[in-house]
């Protein structure tokens, strides 16, 4: 099931951050999504259970990806790509996604080239010194 969070998630929200990233958000980053008109968060659950989330800015005809998360014990079950096509096709008006993936992270950047994303730009140093990013986009309409 999907669910659109609400700052009551905030703690999951972050829970999951934690164990799926290296460099997590922090509470305060997660209240700051909540605060943004166009930034919308999503969350997967499982029995009951919160396993992954999707978090997207949607402005006018166009979004961006901000971020997606799997928790470790519930990758590679087809939960990301479920949620991101779930989301995507709720937003019949855009007409482009945007994402930036850490170019390391080839299970991610496989994953958005298997929902027709294009690698347009490298980003240099996006994620900090040494660490550069794909900018990658897919074109709707």
């Amino acid at each position: 099931m999907i669910k659109r969070a609400s700052s009551s998630d905030i703690s999951t929200l972050v829970g999951i951050s934690q164990r799926s990233f290296e460099s997590p958000w922090s509470v305060a980053s997660f209240e700051a999504e909540f605060m943004k008109d166009y930034s919308h968060t999503y969350l997967f659950v499982r029995d009951r259970m919160p396993v992954a989330y999707l978090i997207v800015w949607v402005i006018k005809d166009e979004g961006e990806i901000v971020m997606l998360a799997v928790d470790k014990g519930w990758r590679k079950n087809g939960i990301g790509s479920f949620l991101l096509k779930k989301v995507m096709d709720s937003y019949p008006d855009v007409k482009s996604w945007n994402i930036e993936v850490d170019q390391k992270n080839t299970i991610a950047i496989h994953v958005y080239e298997k929902f027709s994303f294009k690698k347009t730009r490298t980003i240099a140093n996006y994620y900090g010194a040494g660490k550069d990013a794909i900018q990658m986009t897919k074109k709707v309409k």
